[in-house]
């Protein structure tokens, strides 16, 4: 395995849940995202981050909050450039994973951000998830799995 390979698998060596239910009377909710970096090689490299979750408990109207938690466990900084995240597949076929059935929106939140080596960092915005109000009907409910992804770049001392 060559060492860009290495540093990518690392750094992709994330862990994560999204797990959502949507709450009492609908409206909005928070759910927790956890990305974990891990250490690789160079002097000042590029980091890329994916996660791949699970978003459930949403009906037509209804817009989730994803909170993303950075955790550093590598002896140097990393700094988050952008956040990005889009749907895969549904647990329905009815419902296809479309931007007529669901929307990420772009992460709200101040960015860049540093994470400090060997800490836990949760982000001051979010990535709101939303179904549109014009989403069949039978999508209400509906499993979806998504993708988040960050880039951003390490500096060793």
């Amino acid at each position: 395995m060559k060492r860009w390979q290495q540093a990518l698998a690392a750094v992709v060596g994330l862990t994560g849940l999204l797990a959502a239910t949507s709450p009492p009377g609908g409206g909005t909710d928070e759910q927790p995202m956890v990305i974990t970096s891990a250490h690789a090689g160079r002097r000042a490299e590029p980091v890329y981050l994916i996660l791949r979750g699970q978003l459930s408990g949403l009906y037509p109207g209804a817009v989730k909050q994803i909170k993303v938690t950075l955790v550093n466990d590598s002896g140097h900084p990393i700094r988050l450039h952008r956040l990005d995240g889009w749907p895969v597949t549904s647990s329905r076929r009815e419902c296809r994973p479309s931007p007529a059935n669901l929307r990420i929106l772009d992460y709200r939140g101040r960015l860049p951000v540093t994470v400090a080596p060997h800490t836990r960092h949760t982000l001051s915005g979010s990535i709101p998830i939303a179904m549109p109000t014009g989403a069949t009907p039978k999508c209400s409910n509906t499993r979806f799995s998504i993708f988040v992804s960050g880039a951003g770049s390490r500096r060793h001392r």
